[in-house]
């Protein structure tokens, strides 16, 4: 198994964050983790991913324990921890189940081209639920043995519960049909809603449930002090709207091919009928859910979250951005793996020794003797022309304040090691107000005029004169870089 995992990581150049692999490039989202590894500035507001309220940054809370951390570092940490969950959670499974799930989320670039960028909390988040999954099952394993709700797998289970809920409390729907399918009654749902089975079931949830409780208080302590301390909740205003669901599943389909989208409806086919053969007590149906428990949540808790997010306005305000079904995708295809690998391991030898070789001879072709099937490194211009221009406002104004565009200034500062203090312009998304009182007492800053037009004339030349948060700056020198331009200003006092 490590063995396995060791060849994989060895890959994790080709999806490093200065690639082409990466959907979107090397943006603002990329650049805040990355700042928020290096800070030294806490607070409640450092929580969360700067400037929001719905991606925990446990991550880069703990990698501000190595000094000066890059871009490639903060990277693999996250490809690191998510392999890491996959071989936790595979490690009492079948190798070859890993060896496939594996292979799948190194080809399949619609779900990695997510789960491996660092401007996602996907891969954090995926690490944490299969650490969580396996937790679980060892808590149900060892429901009768003495220490309850403080046994070694139950604390396990409420501690990367809450990492996970923290990065996202979407989470929370992945740990909570496994208690139900691995306590299925044979005889409807009366015999599950016994005092020995609630208890039983109680037990199992707990440890979730109580990570989900915490997640929230914590949350809304860190709202609180957004508002006190920056006259900002940093809230993102989440709403189910049922008008939404129609254009939400339309873009949904049009971003699946259809082989997945037949695996959905299957997925949802078996399911439904799954559910209601639990609920009448169709004794068959329910030995298959105590069988094949954690393969069965995995296909539930994707269905569950798909739901749940075509109503959400927070989708429909990111035009449906596929990004936000990678993690849902991925492990709804690794249930259906593992189910069809769990039920073929009950086959008679000759037929189970029949399909895993050639299920080992299918991904031998495909990994070694098809081309382009595995991607290879490939550097993106884009990110070494940023490069370029940090490295340049780093040689010639080191650690001078830089004003400018929301989607810029991030990014230059966190590709420098003795960064420009980056500020958004008036008009522009805020992720770092407190940064503003260090801004403010700056003699000179630096203003990037490129998607900022508050900062230049009608014809393009930069203005002499400008106010910024109540103060006037003077420009003193024009320059460009890469194309770019910039201009030096000194407070006018």
């Amino acid at each position: 198994m490590i063995v396995i995992a060791g060849l994989f990581l060895f890959r994790a150049p080709v999806y490093a964050p200065d690639t082409e692999f990466i959907v979107g490039g090397f943006s603002s989202d990329t650049a805040i983790p990355i700042l928020m590894a290096n800070s030294d500035y806490f607070s409640p507001f450092s929580l969360y991913y700067w400037g929001q309220d719905r991606f925990g940054a446990w991550p880069f809370l703990v990698l501000r324990l190595l000094p000066d951390v890059s871009d490639f570092q903060v990277f693999l940490a996250m490809f690191v921890y998510l392999h890491a969950g996959l071989l936790v959670f595979f490690w009492n499974r079948d190798p070859f189940a890993f060896l496939s799930v594996l292979s799948l989320l190194h080809i399949w670039q619609g779900t990695s081209g997510f789960l491996f960028d660092i401007a996602q909390p996907y891969g954090w988040q995926l690490g944490s639920i299969l650490i969580a999954l396996t937790c679980l099952e060892s808590t149900n394993r060892t429901a009768r043995a003495a220490g309850g709700f403080l046994s070694g797998p139950a604390l396990c289970t409420g501690l990367f519960s809450f990492l996970a809920i923290w990065l996202s409390p979407s989470s929370i729907l992945y740990f909570l049909a496994y208690p139900i399918l691995r306590l299925a009654p044979t005889d409807g749902l009366r015999s599950l809603l016994s005092s020995a089975q609630i208890s039983r079931l109680f037990r199992l949830w707990i440890p979730a449930i109580a990570a989900y409780v915490a997640h929230s208080l914590l949350r809304r302590s860190v709202v609180a002090y957004n508002k006190e301390a920056f006259y900002n909740k940093f809230e993102t205003p989440l709403r189910w709207q049922l008008d939404l669901v129609t254009p939400a599943w339309k873009a949904v389909l049009q971003s699946l091919q259809t082989p997945e989208i037949i695996l959905w409806a299957l997925t949802l086919i078996m399911l439904t009928f799954l559910a209601m053969a639990l609920f009448l007590g169709l004794g068959k149906w329910a030995r298959f859910a105590r069988r094949y428990p954690m393969e069965v949540n995995l296909l539930a808790a994707s269905l569950l979250f798909l739901l749940a997010l075509l109503p959400l306005n927070w989708f429909y305000l990111n035009q449906f951005g596929i990004r936000y079904i990678a993690l849902p995708r991925f492990l709804m295809v690794t249930g259906v793996l593992l189910l069809i690998l769990r039920m073929a391991s009950r086959l008679k030898p000759p037929f189970q020794l029949s399909i895993r070789y050639a299920g080992l001879a299918l991904l031998a072709v495909t990994l070694l003797w098809t081309p382009g099937v595995l991607p290879t490194r490939k550097e993106s211009a884009g990110y070494q022309e940023r490069k370029r221009v940090a490295e340049f406002l780093e040689r010639e104004y080191p650690g001078i304040p830089i004003l400018g565009n929301y989607w810029e200034t991030y990014v230059y500062a966190a590709l420098q090691n003795r960064r420009n203090i980056p500020q958004p312009g008036t008009g522009q998304y805020q992720r770092t107000p407190f940064l503003v009182p260090e801004f403010l007492e700056a003699s000179t800053i630096i203003v990037n005029h490129r998607g900022y037009d508050r900062t230049v004339e009608s014809d393009g030349n930069p203005l002499t004169y400008f106010r910024f948060r109540s103060q006037q700056y003077k420009l003193e020198e024009h320059f460009q870089s890469q194309g770019v331009p910039f201009s030096a200003y000194s407070l006018v006092r």
